[in-house]
């Protein structure tokens, strides 16, 4: 069994090593499978090289105890003669491997997975070769210049353990199984570099560098989540404790949409960023509710995880939601998707940073920090602007019987600043009681402090808060709460939260809840809000009181209905204008009940209405009405069908005196809604589909706007067998306007692909891709364009060892497209399995001609021998 094994293994490693295993190759009795988009795997298809795990390799005991460490490698050598017609600039700049006349490229490979000493394990590839961009072309992205991981399975010294992985591939790789970002073939993925090593200590703490995003422990000023392409340090020494970081900054950090994210419309995207290509791994995307009289106050966050709540295309920048995310809340509280990123820039920014740590006892310790950015001052961009110099100090605090607490305290000097601006937050929490809990923290970011990573500052930046809650708890599920919160910005008509004066807001807050039994819950609150300008009092002075009251439950059985649970939320807001001879005095009634039922397993239907009624007290009329509904339902009808849908409208009119039970003639209309499905209608065929719509439609006396956004994507794969399979894929967007002047803006991708596939020397794939764009803006004529892109890989096995190898790619149409090149390369060749392989080939390279461009036409051609040795 050992023999038998080691040959097929070697055979697979090194198919693997020459980049020509295709989605299914076989090794011995065990099968290792790239599977088709939508069957639950799709990166393998991306990265055949992680296909060959080394649980594969060590499944077998007897195999792993006789061969601890396996090496398998090449050497291939290309000689090309070629003939380049047109501008060979061009030519040179887009093949620069290839070169007119005659033009040699070698490569050399190492596989390597086992043991490499006590304790050691290693498994990657290196790859060593003098082409630059000419793999892409191949179906099979699997060659990478360098990747390797390295563990330690017991501690090397002391108790030191390593860990390291890294990946270095200047190549252009066809992506093809991500159906949320262009069909098939798009986008290519540029080139990368990731690196990642780690030493880490119980005792002694870590070291880590490469692809890193660091933080500094507890800070929220200084180093938070950070890009770098360096080293961070995280040492201790009994008391004593150091962090360390240096390194370039990787790209840009950016924050999407307002200062508080993109408002969120009932819908799943997709949402478009602002500066592409995005750092890898950089983005951090989360729903937030905040308070709808001050969007500044943050009332809870939920961070979502790429893969399972979304997926990004770092290449063109753009996320699409898994879940439709609605407007408000039931209690009318704004909902926004927040998105901060890296974006990659050409720039040479470097970053150097310490923090140190003394550590007083457990429960108390004291830190400073120093942060130097070297600049690039030859790059401008856009985003959050990063100090110059960075100074912090911190303390964690804790007196037992009198509580514990934080204090930070950062200041940072700026080129584009004269002035050092300044952070600080402090808090405080105290439990004078068994049932009573004081909390106390403050927050002063001045309008031009600046920070290394941290976007989540932006929306409280040139604010100064102050925060005291107390809670005490009557029973077990019984609490009382009361608050005071104080709200100031610092300077008048600053970059952040820009206000003609200085505005301040003293809210106080008192509240009830009763959690004692499950099928009936209350609660009530009272809330004052008294905001001021303190430079001009006349200019604002209000005082808002808002009452409400909540009413919830659930039980199993509800008459006839499963698992039934209710909802109701009641407030009654008076807002009055303190200002002698002031408008804007009025009452609000707002009231919302909520049904929600799950009457099978999988199955949940839920279902909201609310209404909002605004009183105008100066002309005693009702002067505003929202009457907004908001329907889910997620059903699984069986094993193999899920489906999931949304809706909410929304409807605001001026009422005057009519209070009918629906009001007719809306001002203002918006309406969202999503449906989609997964369904597996026979064993092999499977089915994925989804359709979104943001509808608004406002009017006034002397115009109508309209904006009419519409998304779908599909997929529909079919397996005639294991080895053959049909992929069917579609996208749709667009976004009308209507208004003064009108717009348009469609785009429609459509592509289908074949997949034939029996052993690493007999497969064969065909794509086709249609792009259809249309774009209009009046007064201008719409401009329309249409793409077709043909894509053929294959190749085939004849007798006696010699095989056969196609690739081709051509414009069938093009107006506009991404990439401008099309190629046909033809290969055979003899290949001895132990030793050797030598082949022929004809290669022919275009840049199409361009209507827009012709000066850029070039063709290149000609023909290749390539010889490959073996061990």
């Amino acid at each position: 069994m050992f023999k038998n094994h080691k040959k097929t293994a070697q055979l697979c490693m090194l198919f693997i090593v020459l980049g020509l295993v295709p989605t299914i190759a076989f090794c011995g009795d065990s099968v290792i499978s790239g599977e088709s988009p939508g069957m639950g795997n799709q990166s393998k298809l991306l990265d055949p090289v992680s296909n060959v795990s080394r649980d594969y390799l060590l499944q077998d005991s007897m195999y792993a105890s006789r061969q601890n460490l396996l090496f398998l490698g090449l050497a291939e050598m290309t000689i090309h003669t070629l003939s380049v017609k047109g501008n060979e600039t061009a030519f040179d700049i887009n093949s620069p491997d290839l070169t007119k006349d005659l033009s040699t490229n070698f490569r050399a490979s190492l596989f390597a997975d086992g043991n490499i000493g006590k304790g050691l394990f290693v498994h990657g590839v290196t790859v060593l070769d003098s082409k630059i961009d000419d793999e892409y072309r191949v179906y099979d992205p699997s060659i990478f210049r360098f990747k390797m991981s390295v563990e330690s399975t017991e501690p090397l010294w002391d108790t030191w353990r390593f860990t390291g992985n890294s990946i270095y591939d200047p190549n252009y790789l066809w992506e093809y199984s991500n159906l949320d970002t262009r069909l098939l073939t798009q986008p290519q993925e540029k080139a990368r570099l990731e690196l990642f090593a780690k030493l880490e200590s119980d005792d002694h703490g870590y070291i880590e560098g490469g692809s890193i995003k660091p933080s500094f422990k507890g800070a929220q000023f200084s180093l938070y989540n950070r890009s770098i392409f360096g080293a961070y340090a995280d040492l201790k020494n009994n008391s004593l404790g150091i962090e360390a970081v240096g390194g370039k900054l990787d790209g840009k950090r950016f924050r999407e949409g307002t200062s508080v994210g993109f408002p969120a419309d009932g819908t799943s995207g997709p949402y478009y960023l602002s500066n592409a290509p995005v750092t890898r791994a950089s983005e951090e995307v989360k729903v937030e509710i905040r308070d709808r009289f001050d969007l500044t106050t943050l009332i809870s966050s939920r961070r979502l995880i790429r893969d399972i709540d979304y997926t990004v295309d770092y290449e063109r920048g753009r996320i699409l939601l898994y879940q439709p995310v609605p407007s408000v809340t039931a209690a009318n509280d704004p909902i926004y998707i927040v998105i901060t990123y890296d974006y990659q820039r050409t720039s040479n920014d470097e970053l150097l940073g310490v923090r140190l740590n003394n550590k007083i006892n457990n429960s108390n310790s004291t830190s400073i920090s120093i942060l130097h950015q070297f600049q690039d001052n030859n790059v401008a961009t856009v985003g959050l602007e990063e100090p110059k110099n960075l100074f912090a100090g911190d303390a964690l605090l804790d007196f037992k019987r009198f509580g514990s607490g934080y204090i930070e305290i950062a200041g940072t000097e700026s080129d584009n600043y004269s002035d050092e601006d300044m952070a600080l937050r402090a808090g405080w929490t105290v439990n004078p009681f068994e049932k009573l809990r004081i909390n106390a923290d403050m927050q002063r970011i001045e309008d031009n402090f600046q920070t290394f990573g941290n976007a989540n500052l932006q929306p409280t930046t040139n604010q100064q808060r102050l925060n005291t809650e107390g809670i005490y708890n009557l029973t077990e599920k019984q609490q009382l709460n009361g608050s005071f919160r104080n709200i100031k910005n610092i300077i008048p008509n600053g970059l952040n939260n820009t206000y003609a004066g200085t505005k301040k807001e003293d809210i106080y807050t008192l509240s009830y809840k009763n959690r004692e039994r499950e099928s009936l819950n209350f609660g009530a609150g009272f809330e004052l809000r008294n905001t001021k300008n303190s430079d001009n009092p006349l200019a604002e002075n209000k005082r808002q009181k808002r009452f409400i009251g909540d009413l919830s439950g659930k039980q199993e059985q509800f008459i006839f209905i499963n698992n039934f649970e209710y909802g109701t939320h009641y407030e009654l807001v008076t807002l009055r204008n303190l200002v002698a001879g002031g408008l804007g005095n009025n009452n609000t009634n707002q009231f919302s009940a909520t049904v929600a039922s799950e009457p099978r397993q999988g199955t949940r239907i839920e279902f909201t209405q609310r209404i909002r009624l605004v009183k105008d007290n100066d002309t005693d009329l009702w002067s505003d009405r929202e009457d907004a509904t908001f329907f889910n339902m997620r059903t699984k009808h069986s094993k193999n069908f899920r489906t999931f849908t949304t809706y909410e409208y929304k409807k605001y009119t001026v009422p005057g005196n009519d209070l009918s039970f629906w009001q007719s003639d809306p001002n203002k209309k918006e309406q969202a809604g999503s449906i989609a499905f997964e369904y597996l209608p026979v064993e092999k065929i499977k089915t994925l589909g989804k359709f979104t719509r943001h509808d608004l439609n406002q009017v006034w006396t002397d115009s109508t706007l309209s904006k009419v956004d519409d998304f779908m994507l599909g997929q529909v794969t079919y397996f005639f067998t294991h080895h053959f399979w049909l992929d069917v894929e579609t996208e749709f967007h667009q976004i009308k306007r209507e208004a003064n002047l009108n717009s348009r803006n469609k785009t429609w991708d459509f592509g289908v692909r074949l997949h034939w596939n029996r052993d690493r020397l007999n497969e064969f794939t065909a794509g086709l891709i249609r792009r259809w764009q249309l774009k209009e803006d009046e007064p201008v004529q719409e401009l329309k364009s249409t793409n077709y892109l043909l894509l053929l890989n294959g190749s085939v096995a004849l007798n006696k060892n010699f095989f056969a190898l196609a690739s081709f790619k051509r414009f069938l149409l093009r107006n506009i497209y991404e990439d401008e090149e099309t190629f046909i390369k033809l290969e055979a060749g003899y290949e001895n399995t132990k030793r050797f392989r030598i082949s022929i080939g004809y290669e022919r390279i275009e840049n199409e001609i361009d209507d827009i461009f012709p000066d850029n036409y070039y063709r290149g051609h000609g023909i290749f021998t390539r010889i490959v040795g073996k061990f």
